[in-house]
Order: C-alpha cells, then sequence, then structure tokens
C-alpha cells in the first residue's frame, strides 16, 4: 500500500506501509512520502519514535482526517520500524501563498512557502503575513535543537524575525484562522520591523510633530514579541492575537 494510496481510504481503516520515505520531521510526527504523495504520521508526545529525514520506514496505523487533511495515527513505537537511512530527499517545488494567504485551500499535504514574521506564542510558533487579514501560519510543533534547521541557531530564537518557511500543509485550525504546515525549511530574513506599518491620520509617513490633539490610526505588526493588529483614536485602544490555535 502507498501513501497515495491511504489518502483515498475512509477514516478508521487499519493501513500498512511497507516503504515511505521520511521527507520532514516534528516533535509529535514525521511527514511521509511516497514520492508522489505525502501524508503526516502522528505519534504524539507520548510514543518515542527515532525515525528521522532521510529515513525510509514501514508502519501500521489508522487512516483518519485531522484539520481537514488525511492523516495517519500509529498507537505504538513498534508500529514504525526504519528499513533504511540517509536517503536522497527532495520536495515538489513549493507553491508560493505569501500574497493569497486569506485565500489558500487545499485538503492533501502541499509542499508551500510564504514569508512573514515569526512569533512564539506559548508551544505555537506563528507566523503574520503582510497583507493577511484573517489568517497566520502556524509551524507544527518543530524541532527545537540547535542546527535543525540553521547552523548554530534553535527555531526559538528566530521569534521576532522575519523568516520564509517551506514545509508540507498540515491543515487549518481555529476555524480557519491558522494555516499549519510541517516544516523543512526556515530563512532568516532578520528582524522584523516592530510596529509594522503605521498611518496616522490615513495620511502618508509615520511621524507627527506639533501640537497634536487626536490621531487616528491603525498599525499591525509585532511589539516586544506581541501581536497587535489594531490602534485607533487618542486614547489607544489595543485588539491583541491569542497567539493560540488548535494545532497538536
Amino acid at each position: 500500500m502507498t501513501i497515495t494510496q491511504v489518502i483515498g481510504l475512509d477514516d478508521d481503516t487499519a493501513v500498512e506501509v511497507k516503504e515511505a520515505l521520511v521527507v520532514a520531521k516534528a516533535t509529535v510526527g514525521i511527514m511521509v512520502s511516497d514520492g508522489t504523495s505525502a501524508a503526516y504520521l502522528y505519534h504524539g508526545s507520548r510514543i518515542n519514535v527515532s525515525a528521522g529525514v532521510g529515513d525510509i520506514v514501514s508502519f501500521k496505523g489508522t487512516k483518519t482526517t485531522y484539520n481537514g487533511v488525511p492523516e495517519i495515527t500509529i498507537n505504538v513505537a513498534s508500529d514504525v520500524s526504519v528499513v533504511s537511512s540517509g536517503n536522497q530527499v527532495s520536495h515538489p517545488d513549493a507553491k508560493d501563498i505569501t500574497s493569497s494567504l486569506d485565500n489558500y485551500n487545499a485538503t492533501t499535504a502541499e509542499y508551500i512557502t510564504f514569508t512573514g514574521d515569526l512569533v512564539k506564542s506559548g508551544n505555537y510558533y506563528n507566523i503574520t503575513v503582510a497583507g493577511a487579514a484573517s489568517r497566520q501560519g502556524s509551524i507544527v510543533n518543530p524541532v527545537n535543537e540547535s542546527g535543525f534547521y540553521i547552523p548554530g541557531t534553535k527555531i526559538e530564537n528566530l521569534s521576532g524575525h522575519n523568516v520564509t518557511v517551506k514545509g508540507y500543509f498540515n491543515g487549518f485550525s481555529s476555524g480557519s484562522r491558522y494555516v499549519n504546515l510541517v516544516i523543512t525549511d526556515i530563512t532568516d530574513n532578520g528582524a522584523s520591523q516592530g510596529g509594522g506599518d503605521v498611518t496616522p491620520g490615513g495620511g502618508g509617513g509615520s511621524e507627527v510633530s506639533g501640537n497634536v490633539e487626536s490621531i487616528d490610526f491603525s498599525a499591525q505588526g509585532f511589539e516586544n514579541g506581541v501581536q497587535y493588529n489594531t490602534v485607533k483614536g487618542t486614547d489607544a485602544t489595543f485588539t491583541f492575537g491569542d497567539g493560540t490555535n488548535d494545532g497538536k
């Protein structure tokens, strides 16, 4: 049975795959591919699966659907066996959804990329993309080890930076607010511009001088790692994102 065949099965069907390549890894699951299709193999935090990127694995599990995309769940570590290691890993051409995050839609683990500002919020790593009004990106349980994605750097050290991520789509959560992905690559584009784009009084520029009684402006961005969405009026009113999602 192949990953492509598994994806087409009804939920709660028992599956057994003899050979699939690990193309991405999170702390609670691995993304496996047959060269045509990919699916997330979820094992959770209580099961230690030693398979890593570049391993070919065999496994038994149950086909499910989570956050709108096909997934495979295993119950015990022995359900996954490493057949071979050190295999070459390649990915499809990444679909850039930076400019279309709000309208993005998929039902399988497509390989995607987007750019935005990364903020660590509790256990979540969320990405605010410029121009996206209703959605954010969210990295699914990344491996927070120095050098795993970038030499000499943990992913948590990139909070507050503008980053470009590539990875496999892992469904929508929190009513489609978050576009989740299991990442394969992250590029550090430098520190985010705290405060985002600000336009006082609806005009151009961001500086105000002289005797000012009131200011109307809106802003979206980050300040000290906290996302803010709106500020309006003489007495500033802030609307804060809660930084949570429904990811596993």
